[in-house]
């Protein structure tokens, strides 16, 4: 809102004026910009995953105050989309989340509120650490505490390597006392070395 200050002169004694006066500023009127500390808290579970599988990250969005927020955004998308492939929203308390931007509009968010979102992926890539990070990117309100605008968490993938077996003889017919030869094909199909 709107402050006014005004300076009071009271009580003082003009040497060229023996009379005693009181006297008042018009004041100076200033603006209070609100401010609103956005916190941003991002887990995945698990932490370790395997290649193929999926993985659930859950970010939440805190608004510590002193103000209400409005026109919250956050921005949650992999930095290497190839790596992590979005899947779906399981859950989300308010806004929208658009998958191709990775942008989650939360909205209006009172002092002390909260919204969660949690995005499911799969894991596109192996033996590698994959780390994803959610920012929050705009605020109507001044954010007096950047420290905790964006929040990173990671998921450990091991390395993978799909082996497939083929076995074949050289005579599936053969009499008593004749040899055979079994000729095993073991193909690793990757991605890594078994």
């Amino acid at each position: 809102g709107f402050v006014t200050n005004i300076a009071n002169a009271t009580a003082y004694a003009d040497p060229r004026d023996p009379n005693t006066k009181t006297e008042a500023s018009a004041g100076t009127t200033i603006q209070v910009i609100p401010v609103a500390d956005i916190g941003v808290l991002k887990t995945v579970t698990p932490t370790t995953q395997n290649f193929g599988q999926e993985v659930t990250h859950t970010i939440e969005v805190t608004n510590y105050g002193p103000n209400d927020a409005t026109g919250v955004q956050v921005v949650d998308l992999s930095q290497d989309q190839t790596s992590l492939l979005f899947v779906r929203v399981a859950n989300i308390s308010q806004g929208s989340y658009d998958p191709v931007s990775g942008i989650w509009q939360v909205g209006d968010l009172a002092n002390g509120n909260s919204a969660t979102i949690q995005l499911v992926f799969t894991v596109n890539r192996s033996n590698t650490t994959l780390n994803n990070t959610a920012t929050k990117t705009f605020a109507n309100e001044l954010d007096p505490n950047t420290s905790n605008d964006s929040s990173q968490a990671s998921v450990n993938v091991p390395p993978a390597a799909d082996l497939s077996i083929t076995k074949t003889v050289s005579n599936p017919r053969p009499y008593i006392h004749e040899r055979i030869t079994f000729t095993l094909i073991v193909r690793n199909h990757g991605p890594d070395t078994a």
